[in-house]
Parts: structure tokens; C-alpha cells; sequence
């Protein structure tokens, strides 16, 4: 009976000591979770304020598109406009240039016309004093 006793506390004291291990093994397991949860936790609220950021970015650049797109019709609408007012540039200085040859003919046809006049009333003087003198 001593020896069964015996027996019997060595088996409990070492199943105190495996259930003072394994309480503590335990603990420790617990205190990763813990840790792991937490550490959990701060990813979480990292992505949420991620995703924040990325929903904010996401609308600048949705609004960015769109004045990219207002930007680009404006070039084209440009680029029409220029186009026209070179193609009418062209047309006026081909009138102007036009209108500056008729100009200097009309000149110089209005001078051979004074000349010719000039010519003409130097003959009529020449002829009426004559005549005035023929009538003395």
C-alpha cells in the first residue's frame, strides 16, 4: 500500500509538473495569439486607411481624366481653328497682293494719263496762242 501511494503521488506530481508545462505551453500560445491578433488588428486599420487613400487617389484621377479630356477637345477645336485662320491668312495676302498690283497699274496708268494731259494741254496752249496770235 505504501508502494501504491508512492506510486500514486509520483504519478500525480508528474502529472502536475506535465500540467504545469502544458499551462504554461498554453500561456505562451496564448500570448502569440494575442500578439498575432493585435498585430491583425493594426494590418486592418493600415488597409483601411490604404484603401482610403486609394479611393481618394482613384477620384483625382477620375477628375484629372476628365479635364484631360476637355484639355484634348480644346487642342483639337484649336488646332481646326488655326488651321482656318492660316487657310484665310493665305487667301488675304493673296488679295492684298493682288489688290497691290492693281493699285500700282492704276498709278502708273493715271500718270501715263497726266502725262498725256500734260501733253495735250501743252498743245492746246501752243495752239490757242497761236491763235490768239494769228487773230491780232
Amino acid at each position: 500500500m505504501v508502494v501504491e501511494r508512492e506510486k500514486l503521488e509520483s504519478d500525480l506530481k508528474d502529472t502536475r509538473t506535465a500540467l504545469a508545462g502544458a499551462d504554461s505551453e498554453l500561456r505562451g500560445s496564448r500570448a502569440d495569439l494575442d500578439e498575432a491578433l493585435s498585430q491583425l488588428a493594426h494590418r486592418n486599420q493600415e488597409l483601411a486607411q490604404t484603401r482610403e487613400v486609394l479611393r481618394v487617389t482613384s477620384n483625382n484621377l477620375g477628375m484629372t481624366e476628365k479635364r484631360l479630356d476637355k484639355t484634348r477637345l480644346a487642342l483639337e477645336d484649336e488646332v481646326i481653328v488655326r488651321g482656318a485662320h492660316q487657310e484665310t491668312e493665305g487667301n488675304l495676302d493673296k488679295i492684298a497682293t493682288e489688290l497691290r498690283a492693281t493699285v500700282e497699274q492704276t498709278i502708273g496708268d493715271n500718270t501715263a494719263l497726266h502725262g498725256k494731259l500734260g501733253e495735250g494741254n501743252s498743245l492746246w496752249n501752243f495752239g490757242l496762242h497761236s491763235l490768239t496770235r494769228d487773230s491780232l
